[in-house]
């Protein structure tokens, strides 16, 4: 057994852990402060949920293929052209027109810290636009 991987997995895995655990208790608690309000109320916010998984899940398991795939050479290869190539057609193909037309699909260029890069970018964005 290798000490050093196990020790990154518990590194890492514990964090995640417990991010999954905070979502999970978070959407247990809004269940049960949205069941106060009847049944109707009940019915319209797990109508949402179910709506926005059809909208949020495409483009998540996007992000997750686009990030964590790509290690074909990125645009320095035929085989990583082409792999984009594809997948660019495929979203295209798949994902709702407005949606399609608005996302972006390349490479990564900061590697794994890209996801936490772009999100203070867009905070700060939102924090700027407010001023």
């Amino acid at each position: 057994m290798d000490w050093a991987i196990v020790g990154t997995l518990v590194r890492k895995g514990i964090p995640m852990g417990g991010d999954i655990l905070v979502l999970s208790l978070s959407g247990v608690l809004m269940i049960t402060l949205v069941n106060r309000f009847g049944a109707d109320t009940t019915a319209a916010f797990g109508a949402s949920i179910q709506l926005w998984n059809y909208v949020g899940m495409p483009a998540l398991a996007v992000g997750v293929v686009i990030g964590g795939a790509m290690t074909f050479g990125q645009h320095d290869t035929a085989t990583g052209r082409k792999f984009l190539a594809r997948v660019q057609q495929e979203v295209a193909a798949r994902a709702f027109p407005m949606l399609a037309q608005r996302t972006t699909v390349d490479y990564a260029s900061l590697g794994g810290d890209a996801g936490y890069i772009g999100a203070a970018g867009l905070a700060r964005r939102a924090h700027l636009q407010k001023r």
